[in-house]
């Protein structure tokens, strides 16, 4: 079977990469180049990976999961299986993209050996030929002989046949103890270490009858399967630990650190993890590696091994990649710092409240108008204002660069459109200038903002787009080869576009995603509704899927609510609860009739938008919602995998830059603090060293975990349907826990009401359309 095989590739590549060439892993001794595990009984687990089945570039982003695990382990293997067909899965192409693993397997199935020996001579030899070939290490001839209906003469056979085919290869074979049970071929049965290099073993607890929370019973039957094969064998073993299949249980952390410690304290030289019956779970690889607690341990037992602090240890090596050390290595991927806020459009006072909020992020529009207003004259006083302050908080700034010079670009300076250089030197001979000057501050630089045909930010088409972004990209990672390059922020109702297959639009969409070798990060932009970003992330994945990458998202642009959904609502479309609890107000009613007689036009709506911030009435009902909905909004956000978002804005707009988001700012243009504003730094107090971020699926409830390395996960609830009460015991241990609320209020001097914190019981805890923060008591 394919999935053994994968196992045994993982299995031999831990062995063969232990380096023991006198004395054998696990015989008691450590010799100072074996050590690594720091096994008492031998030189333990060097060597750690995962294993999956075949796979389908149109299944999954495979190749995306190879690079992210480099995160944690130092092996990879690819599963090939071979008929009179040729080569089944996977194609040619997954062998270029593992040469930077310590140790690449291949594993051939058991249907690869059922034609003739001279037939497969001939697709062994083709094998040969493929590039990539020459980074394969090992060979596992063959997944659990015993039960694949050979004798034993048949097999030995197969394995001399092996060796011949691949001379240069270390061997190595897959067993199952059940295959050496009495029913099968007896616990005599040979396993020709003769002929191999390493033995691997694979086995499911649970079909043994073990319960999947017994500790005892699982790591028992482990070292049982231990003891066997070291009683029959000198050869190195590794153990091919199983996730889940139909008779087993969902790999939690504790079974990934039961099976663990057993392999080391064994002087097993590796140990691989795999997941059985996956290939009809289209989601499994993003379910994995996303969010939950099982990564998390993957994540800290590979960087064990592999002798690596967990990131955030303020060190870069050469071998942390993005999916874990954004902190240490100047990307978004980091744990923490995934809240930010845009714009702080006047960074001698907003930055005091962006440095208050205690955000780690920000984004900051810079022209090429304003920084050379001349050819050849520079000004960089407001630039080097917000830099260096910025730096002086820790703030790291994303730029966003517009080409929108009175002289060097095609229309001129615009407030809001860019349009394409009319030199393109000129274009970067001012870039050469401002990333030379700003290379220590600045490692992320978006080129434009909401690039469409011809648009309001954009005044060009996309063909001259990505020219700007492609001779940008250049200039920039030439100066500065770390720098990130962000792709232009798409706008939510694009890519709600897209989904709905507006032609013009997936064209455009196409188009600029196809040129992914030109930017690092991808950037959208999450108005509307938040449940909004589920389509948006959507769209955007199955995208880079399309074009086989997989790029960094975040969202620099965030906030609500919103007021299109009075647009929704007057459609009939859909209900907005807001918008009806709204027009219970009479002047807010009568407002809303008044200026709908004959169609809304965009000034009616930025009056109306005035009227509700400073109407008695609705201003408190707006507040309260805007605090609501940004915990659901950010947390909705980061739990589909994006690294970051900024709330817009800081301050709101004096005068709006679009009527609908005119005031989503946390400050009123007076400087009053709203309620978001404390509710975003309860947000980040809380939440800020989260490791990682899911959603978990309940009825009737939103509920987002958020896991930590040093204490206990912090829930994020709410109920969008009706008040209820939410079982919390199978994701908290202790009996009660405390529930933390929001900020939705202001006093009567424009100060937070900051309602008592609750212990309530862990099986019992209410939930509301107002979100609470959950956690286990002095957690």
């Amino acid at each position: 079977m394919a999935k053994i095989s994968f196992l045994l590739i993982y299995f031999s590549f831990l062995i063969f990469l232990c380096g023991c060439q006198i004395d054998s892993c696990g015989n008691g001794v450590c010799d100072n180049d074996d050590t690594v595990g720091s096994s008492l009984e031998g030189c333990g687990i060097k060597y750690f990976g995962i294993a999956q089945l075949r796979l389908s570039a149109k299944e999954m982003d495979y190749f995306q999961y190879i690079e992210n695990q480099k995160a944690y382990s130092n092996l990879i293997a690819l599963s090939f299986e071979f008929d009179e067909k040729g080569i089944i899965a996977p194609e040619e192409k997954y062998l270029k993209s593992i040469g930077d693993y310590e140790k690449t397997a291949l594993a051939l199935g058991r249907d690869s050996w059922k034609n003739t020996p001279e037939y497969r001579k001939i697709l062994f030899n083709n094998l040969k030929k493929m590039e990539g070939y020459e980074n394969i290490d090992i060979i596992i001839i063959i997944d659990e002989p015993y039960l694949g209906g050979w004798t034993r003469e048949e097999l030995e056979k197969i394995i001399i046949e092996a060796k011949e085919i691949f001379p240069n290869n270390k061997l190595a074979v897959n067993y199952n103890p059940r295959g050496f049970y009495p029913k099968n071929q007896g616990p005599d049965a040979p396993l020709f270490e003769e002929y191999l290099d390493y033995i691997a073993f694979d086995m499911y607890p649970a079909n043994f009858g073990i319960r999947c929370d017994d500790k005892k019973g699982w790591k028992s039957e482990i070292q049982k399967t231990i003891n066997f094969f070291r009683n029959k064998s000198n050869l190195p073993l590794i153990y091919i630990a199983q996730g889940f299949s139909k008779k087993g249980c969902t790999l939690t952390p504790e079974m990934l650190e039961w099976s663990f410690d057993v392999s080391n304290e064994n002087g097993l030289e590796g140990i691989v993890y795999w997941f059985a019956e996956v290939s009809e779970k289209k989601d499994f690889f993003k379910g994995f590696t996303d969010s939950n607690d099982t990564r998390s341990k993957m994540i800290e037992l590979g960087l064990k091994v592999k002798n690596l602090n967990l990131c955030g240890n303020g060190v870069c090596n050469d071998t942390e990649p993005q999916i874990t050390c954004m902190q240490d290595c100047s990307n978004f991927l980091s744990s923490g710092n995934r809240f930010g806020v845009f714009p702080p459009t006047n960074p001698e006072n907003n930055l005091d409240s962006v440095i208050e909020l205690g955000v780690k992020k920000t984004r900051f529009v810079l022209s090429w108008d304003m920084f050379e207003p001349k050819k050849g004259e520079f000004n960089f006083d407001l630039a080097d204002l917000y830099l260096n302050k910025s730096a002086k908080a820790g703030i790291t700034p994303i730029i966003t660069i517009k080409s929108d010079s009175s002289w060097g670009s095609r229309s001129g300076s615009d407030v809001y459109a860019s349009s394409p250089p009319i030199n393109m030197a000129d274009y970067e001979k001012f870039l050469t200038t401002v990333v030379n000057r700003y290379k220590d501050k600045i490692k992320f630089w978006q080129i434009e903002n909401e690039v469409y045909d011809n648009s309001r930010y954009w005044n060009g088409t996309k063909e001259e787009y990505i020219e700007l972004l492609k001779n940008a990209y250049n200039t920039i990672k030439r100066i500065d080869p770390e720098a990130q390059i962000v792709l232009q922020g798409f706008p939510n109702m694009m890519l709600v576009m897209v989904e709905n297959k507006d032609e013009d639009v997936i064209e455009f969409f196409d188009y600029i995603m196809k040129n992914g070798e030109y930017f690092d990060v991808i950037d959208f932009h999450q108005y509307y509704t938040p449940e909004t970003v589920y389509l948006e992330v959507k769209v955007l994945k199955n995208q880079m899927n399309k074009y086989g990458y997989n790029k960094p998202l975040i969202c620099t642009e965030a906030g609500g609510p919103d007021l299109r959904l009075f647009n929704l609502h007057r459609s009939g479309n859909e209900s907005v609860p807001i918008i009806e609890q709204l027009l219970t107000i009479k002047p807010v009613r009568d407002e809303i009739v008044s200026i709908a007689v004959n169609g809304v036009t965009e000034q009616e709506m930025i009056d109306f938008a005035r009227f509700l911030k400073t109407n008695t009435e609705s201003r408190p009902i707006l507040e309260k919602y805007q605090a609501e909905d940004l915990v659901k909004r950010i947390c909705l956000t980061l739990s589909q995998g994006v690294e970051l978002i900024n709330w817009l804005a800081i301050m709101d707009f004096i005068e709006p830059v679009d009527w609908y988001t005119s005031f989503m700012g946390l400050q009123d243009t007076d400087g009053r603090k709203k309620p978001h504003f404390y509710t975003y730094k309860l947000l980040i107090d809380k939440l800020e060293n989260s490791e990682s971020i899911s959603e978990v699926n309940i009825s009737s409830s939103k509920m987002i975990k958020f896991t930590f390395i040093d204490k206990e996960p912090i829930f994020v609830l709410w109920s969008d349907e009706a008040n209820t009460t939410i079982d919390l015991s199978p994701y908290l241990s202790p009996e009660n826990v405390k529930i933390t609320h929001i900020v939705t209020y202001l006093d009567g001097n424009n100060q937070p009401i900051y309602p008592k914190n609750q212990i309530v019981s862990v099986k019992n805890v209410p939930v509301s359309s107002t979100p609470i923060f959950v956690e286990a008591i002095n957690s």
